[in-house]
């Protein structure tokens, strides 16, 4: 694979750190810049949802069923419901937000 390759040179370059070491301060450098789209594509400057943001996430939650239960659904779409559900909650999780500023989202969302 390339990047074991990549990963190698740079290892031996960078004093002889391990693999694994270097891996892990990959994975953190790109989680940090995905964290960082997320806030870019959702959050203004002051750290809030834009109203555009609410709007969209207002929309995908009531797609996904998020905060309603369904009966009487088969294993099929039940399994595709939680897809969209994952899908939804995989956006909110990746804002980092703390639980009040996640309440006032919620409150921001339903009232849209």
């Amino acid at each position: 694979m390339a990047i074991e390759r990549e990963i190698e040179a740079l290892s031996a370059q960078m004093g002889g750190q391990t693999k694994e070491n270097l891996k892990a301060k990959l994975r953190m450098a790109w989680y940090r810049r995905k964290v960082s789209a997320y806030a870019d594509c959702f959050l203004g400057a002051d750290g809030e949802l834009t109203e555009a943001a609410q709007l969209v996430l207002g929309d995908v939650s009531r797609l996904a069923g998020l905060g309603v239960a369904r009966l009487n659904r088969s294993t099929e779409q039940i399994h595709f419901d939680e897809g969209q559900r994952r899908i939804v909650l995989h956006v909110i999780e990746n804002l980092r937000l703390d639980s009040k500023k996640l309440a006032e989202m919620a409150r921001k969302i339903r009232e849209t």
